[in-house]
């Protein structure tokens, strides 16, 4: 399945977009600069601090600020990957301009360099921006459903994560299942996984087990991966760690 993709891009001052379409979602983040829009018969402007959405198939144009031109970040998302992705199998009601934090997720969800983890961390990005769809397709309490998806990953925390496909079986929709473990536990589900792995690799460094071996047998994808996640929730990398 396609992913995502992530570009950053500065423009010109007064650069102007001409009327066009794109085939898939594309969300906009702007650095610095502004840019006005016109989608949908209605003009409006996208400055720092907030993101830009443009479902598929929609017309728009834009002009950057006349001054200072525009920095922005853009992802291109196709449209059977976001459907997937909120369990839905149909486009969501969504808003044009959005807080920055929810679209700066996914920009860096679509950087990483782990397979496993890009492909998560865009799952629940997504989920994120847009809150009000993937309700369950069959109601249950929210405890019941964050209780059985810890269950099922902590069982299998070693292996590779599919969160859509934990949500199939637990008959939810994957943002239900995201929106809910991460309301419950504090943590979505993979960045959970995570935490479990980074602590495994500290009781392998604990019991003498090098950085590049504890990296292998904690299920990280290299060393570097480790070393990125291990300094984040420990403070320091593996190797200051085994020394200390």
């Amino acid at each position: 399945m396609t992913t995502p993709t992530a570009r950053r891009l500065g423009l010109r001052p007064a650069h102007r977009f001409p009327r066009h379409a794109h085939e898939g979602w594309s969300f906009g983040l702007v650095y610095t600069g502004s840019v006005r829009l016109w989608s949908a018969g209605t003009w409006f402007q996208a400055s720092h601090g907030l993101a830009t959405v443009l479902p598929p198939g929609e017309v728009h144009e834009g002009v950057a600020e006349q001054r200072t031109g525009l920095s922005y970040a853009t992802v291109s998302a196709p449209e059977h990957f976001v459907a997937e992705a909120i369990g839905t199998g149909q486009t969501p009601s969504f808003e044009r301009l959005i807080p920055a934090d929810r679209i700066r997720r996914l920009v860096v969800a679509a950087w990483h360099t782990a397979p496993e983890e890009r492909r998560e961390a865009i799952v629940a990005a997504v989920a994120e921006i847009f809150p009000d769809v993937g309700s369950s397709r069959t109601p249950r309490r929210a405890s019941e459903l964050v209780v059985a998806a810890k269950r099922a990953l902590d069982a299998d925390f070693l292996q590779a994560v599919n969160v859509r496909s934990l949500a199939e079986r637990l008959d939810v929709t994957p943002a239900t299942l995201i929106r809910s473990f991460h309301e419950y536990v504090g943590l979505p589900p993979y960045a959970y996984v995570l935490s479990r792995r980074v602590d495994l690799a500290r009781q392998l460094l604990d019991s003498g087990v090098r950085p590049a071996e504890a990296a292998q047998r904690a299920a990280f994808y290299d060393q570097a991966h480790l070393n990125r996640h291990f300094v984040r929730l420990v403070g320091v990398p593996p190797g200051s760690y085994l020394r200390s």
